[in-house]
This record gives C-alpha cells, sequence and structure tokens, in this order.
C-alpha cells in the first residue's frame, strides 16, 4: 500500500470529501488530490496535520501499525479541528516536517529525480530511524546530520 492509499483511507474514515478534509488540513484540493493519487509525496506539514487530528505517523509513513495513535479511538474530524487551532506536540509532528524538510534540502534529493514512492521509503526509514532512539532526535540539525551522513 502506498503513502497516497494510506492518506486516502485516513481521509474516509473521517467521512470527509477531498475538498473538505483539504480544508481542514490547510492543503489545496488539487494538492490532496495529487498525494492520493500518488503523484506527489507531501509535505512535512501535512504529515503533521494528519498527526495533529489524531492519525499514527508511523503508519501514514510506512504502513507499519495502527492508522489512529491512540488505536482504541477513532478519530472524530469536524471542521472546527482545524490543524491550525491544535497544539504542537513534540514528537511525530515535528519529527516528521523536520525529516521532509532536511531531506528536500539535502544534496541527495537535489541531484537525484526520485519517484514520490522511492521518496516516501527513504523518507520512511529515516523517520523509523529516530524513532527507534528518541534521544537521538533534539531538532532539524539532528536530522541534517544525519540525512548528509546516510548519503
Amino acid at each position: 500500500m502506498t503513502i497516497g492509499e494510506r492518506l486516502k483511507i485516513a481521509r474516509e474514515t473521517a467521512n470527509k470529501t477531498q475538498k473538505e478534509f483539504a480544508s481542514i488540513i490547510d492543503a489545496s484540493y488539487r494538492a490532496l488530490q495529487d498525494y492520493e493519487a500518488g503523484f506527489s509525496v507531501p509535505g512535512g506539514k501535512v504529515i503533521a496535520a494528519y498527526v495533529r487530528l489524531g492519525f499514527d505517523g508511523n503508519w501514514l509513513l510506512t504502513g507499519e501499525g495502527e492508522v489512529y495513535r491512540d488505536s482504541t479511538k477513532s478519530v472524530e474530524i469536524t471542521a472546527r479541528s482545524s490543524v491550525k487551532d491544535k497544539p504542537v506536540w513534540f514528537d511525530e509532528c515535528k519529527l516528521v516536517k523536520d525529516i521532509v524538510e532536511q531531506y528536500e534540502l539535502s544534496l541527495h534529493c537535489k541531484i537525484t529525480n526520485e519517484d514520490p514512492e522511492t521518496k516516501a521509503r527513504n523518507i520512511a526509514m529515516i523517520f523509523r530511524y529516530f524513532l527507534d532512539k528518541p534521544e537521538r532526535y533534539h531538532d532539524e540539525v539532528d536530522v541534517s546530520i544525519y540525512i548528509n551522513d546516510w548519503f
């Protein structure tokens, strides 16, 4: 299953149309269509928005684990659930955002023309590296160093 398919499943479990959900996560309708179709990979801000709404970041990126951060709950999302109003957790939100931003800034990303699935796999691998040992992560500098050493 691709990251786009998982994004679509997340939206559908919230019983929202693409237009409604795009508004809630502060993305354009067209961008959400492209993410779900696999034409492009969402950035850290989009993944962080899904996490703030209760979806599990690891599942979104890798397909491993549960759909929701708290597997005993489903996500009830309303137009008032706008991610702009939600607090930012350390964890997955900032980590995912930093990984995607630093990956896109890396020399590797600039000199290769990766397809969206390869990019998503690499980002997921970096995410797992930091998720396995959270003490490795303090800020985007740690992510940048790891990415540049890794490639």
